[in-house]
């Protein structure tokens, strides 16, 4: 079987998108709501998709801070100062290292501020680029980060291409039943 013969348009399949905060920056947690909020007034989302808000995260936080350290992706000298300019004394117990870790964690790569599951291809596919177009504007707007949770990069704002490329849907799919038959 090869993929071109797969029909995207009536794939189940979902895409989801994380709405994130910049980087060096940690948000106190009315502006996370406040943004949620706005979310759901300024577009039509949640309507159109599957929204999921990030709230409080589990304890077991400063349990995954080694992997970054080992990884190179963070470094330990770093995080020592982050705590100190922070008062933070993650050495006092576990739920300190948590909450020093979880804040680092955030510092460094952007607070989850709500998910959203876009609608299926299957259905009407102006909708769906529709729901597209006001997550990225809105994001725009209130200086956040559009994260492709699929690929683990962020959508480029300026440039965020086409949301059906993104589900494997082409130009061909695009067209309605006869037109393919037509060869049109």
């Amino acid at each position: 079987m090869t993929i071109a013969a797969w029909d995207f348009t009536r794939s189940r399949m979902a895409y989801d998108f994380c709405l994130v905060s910049l980087r060096g920056t940690l948000l106190p947690p009315h502006e996370m709501r406040r943004l949620v909020d706005a979310l759901r007034q300024e577009t039509e989302l949640a309507s159109l998709c599957e929204m999921t808000e990030h709230g409080r995260v589990l304890r077991g936080t400063s349990q995954r801070l080694p992997g970054y350290f080992g990884e190179g992706e963070f470094n330990r000298e770093e995080y020592e100062t982050f705590c100190k300019l922070r008062n933070l004394f993650p050495e006092t117990g576990e739920a300190e290292a948590d909450s020093s870790a979880r804040m680092f964690i955030d510092y460094k790569l952007g607070q989850n501020i709500v998910s959203v599951k876009m609608p299926s291809p299957r259905g009407d596919l102006a909708e769906l680029q529709k729901a597209y177009g006001q997550l990225i504007e809105f994001a725009r707007r209130h200086s956040l980060v559009l994260n492709d949770s699929q690929t683990g990069h962020d959508v480029d704002l300026s440039n965020p291409g086409d949301i059906l490329a993104m589900y494997g849907v082409s130009q061909r799919h695009k067209q309605g039943w006869f037109a393919r038959l037509m060869g049109k």
